[in-house]
């Protein structure tokens, strides 16, 4: 098994390199996404898929990582930018070939899992790097209505729904690993309606630095309708505590 399916998007040059680019200087929507994670994060955690290091410049400020990116350029990248990092303790490429089992507090993802074609799997290696009462925390794009041509063109094989989630925790269970779902909503509906827009509608292809920062601009004052069950939202988070 291997989380090598979509090397060639964020191969430097590639789109989702260039996407990572753009949200890079999202500032109030990275913290956002952060914000999501951080409550979840222990002594020792994993992030999944680091990238250029957006999220995990953040956590890190007051958690220890390990940091795993399959994109070799993206993995130069990572170790020149946490060199003097004390908490940044670890970078690596395919996860899958960390054997530490029932070791680790938390493994999450941002914007991840939905590149990877075999979710189930990378879920499931992830998960048995948990020690019990430990949590899976992935951030993901949500609603099939808004798969796009952009989503193509960034390497993703879906948008996720709760059908999802309850498929992947089908999976753990026949793979004699028990979970509880302790997660599993939805939210920013402002990029939902902008996505549908863009991407659906007037069939963009790629994530315009400018929409970018209008995101960005944003957040301060849209956050707090995630408290609100609208029933839409451009992304998904979902989390998994191992039993």
């Amino acid at each position: 098994m291997s989380v090598i399916d979509n090397e060639f998007y964020y191969a430097q040059g590639g789109m989702g390199y260039k996407t990572l680019e753009t949200i890079e200087e999202a500032v109030h929507y990275n913290n956002w996404l952060a914000s999501k994670i951080k409550p979840y994060l222990g002594k020792k955690n994993i992030e999944l898929g680091a990238g250029i290091g957006t999220i995990a410049a953040i956590l890190s400020r007051d958690h220890a990582l390990e940091l795993y990116e399959i994109a070799v350029h993206n993995q130069d990248i990572l170790k020149s930018r946490f060199k003097n990092s004390k908490n940044v303790l670890h970078i690596a490429g395919d996860v899958t070939h960390n054997t530490n089992w029932n070791q680790y507090d938390c493994v999450y993802s941002s914007n991840v899992l939905e590149h990877i074609l075999n979710d189930e799997e990378i879920v499931l290696h992830c998960c048995r790097l948990l020690r019990a009462g430990g949590y899976f925390v992935a951030i993901v794009p949500a609603m099939k209505a808004l798969y796009s041509d952009a989503d193509k063109m960034i390497g993703h094989y879906r948008r996720y729904s709760k059908r999802d989630v309850a498929r992947i925790v089908s999976f753990l269970g026949s793979n004699s690993l028990t979970v509880k779902v302790m997660r599993q909503s939805l939210f920013n509906p402002v990029g939902a309606l902008g996505w549908f827009i863009k991407m659906r509608i007037l069939h963009k292809k790629k994530i315009d630095r400018k929409d970018a920062m209008l995101m960005n601009s944003l957040v301060p004052f849209i956050k707090w309708m995630d408290t609100i069950p609208l029933g839409i939202g451009q992304s998904m988070i979902f989390v998994l505590q191992r039993c």
